[in-house]
C-alpha cells in the first residue's frame, strides 16, 4: 500500500513551485471544502469574452502553480479556468491523497464553480491531464457538463501497473481509476488528446479511451514530444482546438 501511493502521487506543497505567476495570470484564490471536511484551494481565472469554462484537474506531480502556463494559454483561447489542488497538494490541506479522496475533491470543485462562482453547468468543460483524467472522468459520469477533455490520460491503474511490472498485480492494488470502464457512461462530448511518443502513459491508452467513448467525440494525436511535452508541442493549435471543441459543446 505504501509503495502503491508512492508510485501514484508526487505532490509538492506551497511554497514550492512558481506561485508568483498567480499575479501575472490575474487569478484569484478560491477556498472550498470536500464533503469529508478537507479544505481545498484553487485558482479562478475568468477570461474576457469567454466562450466557455474549464474545470482543470492536473497530473500527479507538483501542484497547480506548475500549470500556470496551461491556465494562461486557456485564458488566451477565451476559456475561463478553475484549476484546483487535490488534498496533499499545494495550499490544500495536508491530507494523504487517495482515489476516493480525489473524487471528493473533484465534486467539491464542481460545486464551488457552478455554485458560488456562478458558472452554469452546461458551460463547463471538465478537463484532466494524466492522473487528473481519472478525476475528470469520474466527475463527468456524475454531472451534466458541457464536455470532457482528457490529455494523456490512462486506461486504469492496473493497466498502468502492467507497464511497470510484467506480472498480474491488479488483485493487489487498492487504486482502480478505471477510466476506460467509466468513459462509456459519459454523455457529454469527449475530446481525447495524447502524445504519440508518450513514454509514461502509452499512446494506446488514449486510443482505448477514445474507442470506449460515445459520440460525439474527437481524437487529437500530438506527433512530437512525450508525456510532459504535450502542451508545448501541441502549442497554440492545440489550445485553439480545445477552445473550439468547448465552444461547440457548451449549452447556450
Amino acid at each position: 500500500m505504501f509503495f502503491e501511493d508512492r508510485l501514484i502521487y508526487f505532490p509538492s506543497r506551497h511554497p514550492e513551485g512558481p506561485w508568483r505567476s498567480q499575479a501575472a495570470l490575474g487569478a484569484r484564490d478560491v477556498a472550498f471544502r470536500a464533503d469529508d471536511g478537507v479544505d481545498l484551494h484553487g485558482w479562478w481565472t475568468p477570461a474576457p469574452n469567454a466562450v466557455g469554462t474549464v474545470l482543470l484537474f492536473h497530473g500527479n506531480a507538483g501542484n497547480l502553480a506548475d500549470r500556470a502556463f496551461i491556465v494562461r494559454e486557456l485564458v488566451r483561447a477565451k476559456l475561463s479556468c478553475l484549476i484546483v489542488d487535490y488534498r496533499g497538494y499545494g495550499k490544500s490541506a495536508d491530507v494523504a491523497p487517495s482515489e476516493e479522496g480525489l473524487y471528493r475533491d473533484g465534486r467539491a470543485a464542481w460545486t464551488r464553480l457552478t455554485g458560488e462562482l456562478g458558472v452554469p453547468p452546461g458551460q463547463v468543460a471538465i478537463m484532466g491531464e494524466s492522473l487528473g483524467g481519472a478525476v475528470a472522468t469520474q466527475l463527468a459520469t456524475e454531472v451534466d457538463c458541457a464536455a470532457l477533455v482528457l490529455v494523456c490520460a490512462f486506461e486504469s491503474i492496473p493497466a498502468m501497473a502492467r507497464q511497470l511490472v510484467p506480472v498480474p498485480l491488479g488483485w493487489a492494488l487498492r487504486h482502480r481509476m478505471a477510466n476506460v470502464e467509466k468513459i462509456g457512461r459519459v454523455r457529454a462530448p469527449v475530446f481525447v488528446v495524447h502524445a504519440e511518443h508518450d513514454e509514461v502513459v502509452p499512446f494506446a491508452h488514449g486510443q482505448a479511451l477514445f474507442a470506449a467513448a460515445h459520440e460525439p467525440k474527437r481524437f487529437k494525436a500530438v506527433a512530437t514530444g512525450g508525456h510532459n511535452e504535450v502542451w508545448g508541442e501541441g502549442g497554440d493549435a492545440l489550445f485553439a482546438e480545445i477552445a473550439a471543441f468547448v465552444a461547440e459543446s457548451v449549452k447556450r
